[in-house]
């Protein structure tokens, strides 16, 4: 640090000057890692206060499962039915464009995750790579199931870690349901915001209904009780039968 603050001509005052430039960058650079580490610490702490155990095995098996859930990514997860705008959504919240395809029909036939990279184009990803037909294409269909669709994505949005998935609609195919389930045992509602996404020009329906009952019994019980709530196409004017009643009847 001496030589930081000797003497010198203006060849030398300019050479302390980026020196420290280079210390400010390292001990912003130190101050954000330090957040990082307090927040995964509090994060840890939490968890860890749920950990119950009798013996030494079980207390080991259940810290591999707080191990687990310390490694998770955090998750903005946009589901909804079909065709009320989830991708359109999605597609906005990455910065605009078209980078998952929509249609006015139900398009995503499953589970879409956008991570972060900042070397990728962001070009859109083609119709074929997020939707194949349950009855025409039955094969490729249950294949798309079986794994999420992850394509990378350069927008500041998924910068921090954070992984942006699009849900197929829900009220489209009863195993989109089945893999949901699946989906939410794989990943603790700690790391995740769930946006729930209602088309204002049309009735609340059992499958929103059961969604949000699924979800009070399901891992993610909490969320229930955090859930963002998106009312969709404000802007568009449909005609209206005025015979028609406010919801659907409820199973």
């Amino acid at each position: 640090m001496a030589s930081l603050a000797g003497g010198g001509g203006p060849e030398a005052s300019g050479d302390r000057l980026q020196d420290w430039e280079e210390v400010n960058e390292l001990l912003e650079a130190v101050a954000d890692a330090l957040l990082q580490l307090g927040a995964f610490a509090s994060q840890l702490l939490e968890i860890c206060k749920r950990v119950e155990a009798d013996s030494f095995v079980e207390a080991c098996m259940q810290l591999r499962e707080v191990c687990k859930e310390c490694g998770q990514q955090d998750r903005l997860i946009i589901a909804g039915k079909g065709n009320v705008g989830k991708s359109t959504i999605g597609n906005a919240l990455l910065g605009g464009g078209k980078f998952w395809p929509t249609s006015s029909s139900c398009m995503t036939a499953r589970i879409c995750e956008a991570h972060y990279d900042a070397s990728a184009s962001g070009i859109a990803v083609s119709k074929d790579m997020v939707h194949k037909s349950a009855t025409s294409q039955p094969k490729e269909f249950e294949e798309f199931l079986e794994q999420p669709l992850q394509v990378p994505n350069p927008s500041s949005l998924l910068k921090p870690g954070v992984i942006l998935v699009d849900l197929p609609g829900l009220n489209q195919e009863k195993k989109y349901i089945d893999r949901l389930n699946e989906y939410l045992k794989s990943h603790p509602s700690s790391s995740v915001v769930l946006v729930y996404v209602l088309d204002v020009n049309d009735k609340i329906c059992n499958s929103d209904h059961q969604f949000f009952v699924k979800l009070m019994s399901s891992p993610w019980t909490e969320l229930s009780q955090k859930l963002l709530l998106v009312v969709n196409k404000c802007d568009i004017e449909v005609a209206r039968n005025p015979l028609d009643s406010e919801e659907e009847t409820p199973n």
